[in-house]
């Protein structure tokens, strides 16, 4: 739980109490330590001079030992009645419990948030799949990022995110998604060769920064990158650069070419295939303080809608190629029947040869 709130009102119930509480110790130590061991001593010392005299009066005696049982009675009873008043902790115990309440508001508000965020990035992925129009080289990137649009406008409520310099970057492995350019006038493809990070064959094929930063500063990192370690291991992971100082340098003093503090990393899946990856998403960022909690699984499910894109992308762009195979024989055979026509009209003009 986070730490207590307390309001202009708490203080003044505190202060109220802490004197209640130190005006009733006052008058118990006076009472305990002065009138009643008095009291106490004379009500004592004639119960026993009643018990040793020559004729003790029993009325006597009995209302003494009343007495005396009388006033230990109520010095107990004083005693636990002063123990148990309500206190200072009463009021920061109260405190506590309306932070917590607070608290909890304040984290369903955010998971509506994420729920809803989520729910526009899927709504978003609907829209971005029938777009699929292209041949040319950024088309990828450009209908990704409006996907991830709905999550970078909340990333603080969704991530925890607060720095302004903070990066999304997807790598996926090159043999996974050819990228293709097509001339439209000879309706010719020719396959583009897209720089690969490290000594891997993942490509980056989105990038995003909210200042400052370009893909060459990732690309430059080169087997160092975050995303070179992900695509090792293949497991979600969180965590500050200390954790690899000997790539990154210090958390409070990064190296050169670093621009993160703070890493997040998930594998990006294949569709029906639980141990086949196409890539790795990588989220940096250059904060100091923690992510949200969840921040893993709220990339998951970016992830997980990722590999959806991927996978619709990949078909449309299947689709489009049988569109280019087929225009492509249309086009040879269109081609083919005017040089047949053309072959036959000169023979025919061979064997009827105008008069002049």
């Amino acid at each position: 739980m986070s730490d207590v709130k307390l309001t202009a009102d708490d203080a003044k119930d505190i202060r109220r109490e802490l004197t209640t509480a130190q005006n009733t110790v006052w008058w118990f130590e006076l009472v305990a330590m002065f009138v009643m061991p008095l009291f106490l001593g004379l009500l004592g010392n004639a119960l026993v001079t009643q018990v040793y005299s020559q004729s003790p009066d029993y009325l006597v005696i009995s209302i003494t030992i009343a007495l005396l049982l009388i006033c230990t009675a109520l010095q107990l009873l004083f005693g636990i009645v002063a123990l148990r008043r309500q206190n200072v902790h009463s009021t920061i115990d109260f405190a506590a419990h309306r932070t917590e309440i607070s608290d909890l508001r304040a984290e369903l508000r955010r998971k509506t948030e994420v729920h809803n965020t989520l729910r526009s990035s899927f709504d978003e992925f609907n829209v971005q799949v029938c777009n699929v129009s292209g041949w040319f080289q950024t088309e990828f990137q450009q209908l990704l990022d409006h996907v991830f649009a709905p999550t970078r406008t909340v990333i603080d409520r969704i991530l925890g995110v607060h720095n302004r310099v903070y990066t999304i970057e997807l790598y996926i492995d090159d043999s996974q998604l050819p990228e293709f350019e097509i001339n439209w006038e000879t309706l010719e493809q020719q396959e583009l060769q897209l720089p690969t990070i490290g000594s891997t064959w993942l490509s980056l094929r989105y990038f995003y920064a909210s200042e400052r930063l370009s893909a060459g500063d990732a690309l430059q990192m080169g087997n160092r990158h975050p995303a070179v370690l992900a695509w090792s291991t293949s497991v979600p992971d969180e965590y500050i650069i200390d954790k690899f100082q000997e790539l990154y340098g210090s958390f409070l003093c990064p190296q050169d070419d670093v621009y993160f503090r703070r890493v997040i990393t998930v594998p990006v899946r294949m569709v029906c295939s639980s141990d086949s990856y196409w890539g790795v998403l990588v989220i940096t960022t250059m904060q100091s303080e923690p992510l949200a909690e969840d921040v893993i699984d709220n990339l998951q499910w970016l992830s997980t809608l990722t590999t959806n894109f991927i996978n619709a992308y990949n078909k449309c762009r299947e689709s489009q190629k049988e569109k280019l195979e087929s225009a492509r024989r249309s086009r040879g055979q269109k081609q083919r029947r005017e040089r047949e026509q053309t072959a036959a009209t000169a023979v025919i003009d061979g064997d009827n040869p105008q008069e002049s």
